[in-house]
Parts: structure tokens; C-alpha cells; sequence
């Protein structure tokens, strides 16, 4: 953990979010945590042949994707400015 994430009021900055682990455990068998999520609006999970998957409007802490088939997916958390994809693997899914 970065030791200026201390500060709970700090905005996380966009190399922050490319550096740090936002999503976890991965692989997982299908539920997920994301870290920072009230710094995010909205939500999808894509699959690689780019069908969308889930799609929210608000963002919480857990999921539960074990629903999905087991394969590589992207999550994308968008806020007012940025947009992050981060690889989710999804194992012994559905």
C-alpha cells in the first residue's frame, strides 16, 4: 500500500489507479472486491469478443460474477474524468 493512501479523503490520481491491485482476488472463482469503488460511477464487465456482460450505473465493494463463464474479461470503472480497464480472470465459472 502506497503510504500517502492514508488520507482517506485523497482522490486517487489516474497513475495511481493504473499501478495499484483495484480488483481482488484475480483469478477468482467469481466473487470480486474493488478497492476505491465510491471513486467510480459506473461499472462494466466485457468479455474479449467485446459483448458487454454487466453493466451498472452506480459502483459498490462486491461482486459476485460466478454466473459468467470461466474465461478472461475486462472490467471498465469510469468516473467524471477517467476511465480504468483492469483484466479480471473468472475460473471454475459457470
Amino acid at each position: 500500500m502506497f503510504a500517502n493512501e492514508k488520507a482517506k479523503d485523497r482522490t486517487i490520481n489516474h497513475l495511481d489507479f493504473e499501478t495499484i491491485n483495484l480488483v481482488f482476488p484475480n483469478p477468482t472463482s467469481g466473487a470480486i472486491t474493488l478497492k476505491h469503488a465510491d471513486q467510480f460511477n459506473s461499472i462494466k464487465v466485457i468479455d474479449l469478443q467485446g459483448k458487454v456482460q454487466f453493466a451498472a450505473n452506480s459502483v459498490k465493494e462486491e461482486y459476485d460474477f460466478s454466473h459468467l463463464s470461466a474465461g478472461v474479461y475486462w472490467i471498465q470503472l469510469t468516473n467524471d474524468t477517467q476511465s480504468i480497464s483492469k483484466k479480471l480472470i473468472i475460473q471454475n465459472g459457470n
